[in-house]
């Protein structure tokens, strides 16, 4: 059994103050982040490994959830390909993933997060706001067996 959340990033920065790669979390945003973490947390496991895009927005994202769950930032695992990946490459990272992994987060952007959840889920999905976060537990020993049968909505959250 394996349990996958995936979060698209808050409320960031408009584009005329930075690159889209640089904007940071506005402090709503932050706020939000948080909040959504905190709910989370309440209901979800604890994850093993949080994957990020390194774009600002997301990594300071997935830095919120990882203090709010507690676990270390080192449980983050940023790549570049997260940042401008299609849906099919989100789930063939995920693919990838060493099955020692139980308890996975992966925090990103639109519409491939929105893409992804609903390519997983087993009834349609809201389009991912910022903060969403959908887990899923999945009937899999293995990542490369995604979604398996009829994976199971645990958690939901849309601001």
């Amino acid at each position: 059994m394996k349990q996958l959340s995936i979060v698209r990033h808050a409320h960031a920065e408009h584009f005329s103050q930075h690159s889209d790669f640089d904007r940071v979390l506005t402090e709503p945003g932050r706020a939000e982040a948080r909040l959504a973490a905190e709910k989370a947390c309440l209901v979800i496991a604890v994850p093993e490994l949080i994957l990020a895009s390194p774009a600002a927005r997301t990594l300071e994202t997935a830095r919120i959830f990882a203090d709010v769950f507690g676990i270390a930032a080192d449980s983050i695992v940023t790549d570049r390909s997260l940042y401008c990946a299609g849906s099919r490459d989100l789930r063939t990272l995920l693919e990838k993933l060493d099955s020692s992994f139980r308890n996975v987060m992966l925090v990103g952007h639109n519409p491939e997060v929105t893409e992804l959840a609903s390519g997983l889920a087993p009834s349609p999905v809201p389009f991912f706001k910022p903060a969403t976060i959908l887990t899923l537990e999945l009937d899999i020993d293995c990542w490369d067996r995604l979604p398996g049968k009829a994976p199971r909505p645990v958690f939901l959250r849309v601001p």
